[in-house]
């Protein structure tokens, strides 16, 4: 029995290094390498144009990689952290492009110490470029808290701060009038001695608004007003008549009675204007063969319904029905399979990892990617995330395809690859 698990191990050793070796060997002859893209850092992303041909892409940055869909043609960087690109190949006719140059994103610099005299850096410790020129070392700007209202100077003849240096001369506070004139301006308090309000009004009355203006003319319609600002009175407007039997069609006045002048020209008498409610769909005609409006005289010739195909192929959109004679689905579908979506991509490659699936889309497989780790056991090898394992087991069941094998810590199933040369047997 030990003899026999020394050979399974052998065995199982070969194919895992036939699977590796095989996964770097060209297939279908020289493969051209794609371009790598073009990389510009637009703020905190790096955004990069699309390369043909390309499955992905993938990214670099502090020793580790990321895969990205071949949708995702961006990648938002942190402050200092720096990127490399490179687009990925499908490994059969295409392999991955060269990396791009470093990418680095260093994130703006605000000084959070800057002096309030003359706006330059205190922070003696920052080495940015943009806190280069030093503060000398002000100290801070002086405000002045009794200024005069009448010469801005200082009146604190305290202070000794070189700003407050030229100090008021002694001005008393600028006097404000509380008791003006709404018509000339000028102050109404007698008793008010200020050199500001030495000039008096002269006794004006409060001006006088006109609460009869006429909405036509604007002149006042009280003939008892004696005011000199309504002296001019209006000479009596009659309010403008608004007409409000306007004909829809011309605009003109359909009341016959009305004498007012305004709606001296009448309608001649048009009908409502003739609204189709039988339009055809397809000539916008009418349908409607008893309708004698001459706005319906040209008719619908009969057309049909337009046909909406309800059978359409997902792949070339053509109809599926073969049984609809409809001219627009004369063109009938060749007979498509729905499209094949893998359900087991490698998270690596993105290629099929599933050896039994035979669709055309996923023949070309996962050749099994190794993290250069090693397991000697079952169980921790089924609780990472590695493909490449030496491990002592007992084959319990095989088929054509793949093989079970076991020991004390668990179970897992082997696939068959298309290199694999060994027997296998139960036992």
């Amino acid at each position: 029995m030990k003899k026999l698990k020394g050979i399974l191990i052998l065995l199982l050793v070969a194919a895992m290094c036939l699977s590796l070796v095989a996964c770097d060997q060209l297939i279908g002859g020289v493969k051209t390498p794609l371009n790598a893209p073009t990389v510009t850092l637009v703020g905190n992303v790096a955004r990069w144009t699309a390369v043909p041909n390309a499955i992905g892409y993938e990214i670099s940055s502090a020793g580790k990689t990321q895969m990205l869909q071949k949708d995702q043609l961006y990648f938002e960087l942190a402050d200092g952290q720096s990127i490399q690109v490179r687009a990925i190949g499908d490994n059969v006719r295409f392999i991955h492009s060269p990396w791009t140059a470093v990418i680095t994103y260093n994130a703006p610099h605000s000084c959070t110490s800057k002096c309030e005299t003359c706006g330059n850096c205190t922070d003696t410790s920052c080495t940015d470029s943009a806190c280069a020129q030093k503060c000398p070392g002000h100290a801070p700007a002086h405000s002045c808290e009794s200024v005069c209202p009448t010469c801005g100077k200082c009146l604190d003849s305290d202070c000794n701060e070189s700003a407050c240096a030229d100090k008021c001369a002694g001005h008393q506070l600028a006097h404000s009038c509380e008791s003006r004139c709404e018509i000339c301006g000028k102050c109404t308090d007698q008793t008010c001695t200020d050199s500001a309000c030495a000039e008096k009004c002269e006794g004006h009355q409060p001006a006088h608004t006109c609460q009869s203006k006429c909405y036509l003319c604007g002149k006042c319609t009280n003939e008892d007003c004696s005011e000199s600002a309504c002296a001019n009175k209006c000479t009596g407007h009659v309010p403008a008549h608004s007409c409000e039997s306007k004909c829809s069609v011309c605009g003109k006045c359909l009341d016959t009675s009305c004498t007012d002048s305004a709606c001296a020209d009448k309608c001649e008498g048009h009908q409502p204007v003739h609204s189709c409610e039988s339009k055809c769909d397809i000539c916008g005609k009418c349908l409607d063969k008893d309708c004698t409006d001459s706005a319906c005289a040209e008719k619908c010739p009969g057309h049909q319904p337009a046909h909406s195909c309800e059978s359409k192929c997902d792949i070339c959109g053509k109809c599926l029905d073969t049984a609809c004679t409809e001219s627009v689905c004369a063109e009938k579908c060749s007979g498509h399979q729905p499209v094949h979506t893998c359900e087991s991509k490698c998270d690596i490659c993105g290629k099929c990892t599933d050896q039994t699936c035979t669709d055309s889309a996923c023949a070309d497989k996962c050749a099994g990617h190794s993290d250069d780790t090693q397991y000697t056991d079952i169980g921790t090898l089924l609780g990472s995330s590695g493909s490449t394992c030496t491990v002592k087991g007992l084959v319990v069941a095989r088929n054509a395809q793949s093989f079970i094998v076991k020991d004390d810590t668990g179970m897992m199933l082997v696939y068959l690859g298309s290199s694999w040369d060994k027997s296998v047997n139960v036992g």
